[in-house]
């Protein structure tokens, strides 16, 4: 409850496991295990290597907006869709990947490129419910009646 990182045994298998790997972020963060904190590192690294390589490239603009075109910003989200892609989703750190170029921005005027990276994580099972029943296979299972109607 206090998001420490503790460590518990299970019956039957030696050694220590992690319970929680919980991050110290506050309640509701998305930063809530270790994990999260980890392929949000990646997805970073992998988006700061690409994205600093655009600094003082040239992208076409709308001539009366200012704003990048579709199409420039279109392919600078691929190419970066492709990296965190092929980084992260194919190599099972996170579920899915997003990238969106702001195409309203008037670059001319602020020479800035807003990119937003969205991760989806992998899910966690941190409890199971199971249903265990026994069954007899040489007893019919008896559909109840109402009598005397």
């Amino acid at each position: 409850a206090a998001r420490f990182l503790t460590a518990y045994s299970l019956s039957g298998k030696p050694g220590l496991f992690v319970t929680n790997p919980n991050l110290m972020a506050p309640p509701g963060s998305d930063f809530n295990w270790l994990d999260h904190g980890h392929v949000m590192d990646a997805a970073c690294l992998i988006s700061l290597q690409y994205l600093v390589n655009q600094l003082s490239d040239t992208v076409r603009v709308n001539a009366t907006t200012g704003a990048i075109l579709a199409q420039d910003a279109q392919n600078i989200q691929q190419q970066l869709y492709s990296l965190l892609y092929s980084g992260l989703v194919s190599t099972n750190a996170c579920s899915a990947v997003s990238v969106v170029i702001n195409t309203t921005n008037n670059i001319l005027t602020t020479a800035q490129l807003i990119v937003t990276v969205s991760i989806v994580p992998l899910g966690k099972v941190k409890s199971v419910a199971a249903t265990l029943t026994f069954s007899n296979p040489a007893v019919q299972a008896v559909q109840p009646t109402l009598g005397g109607v």
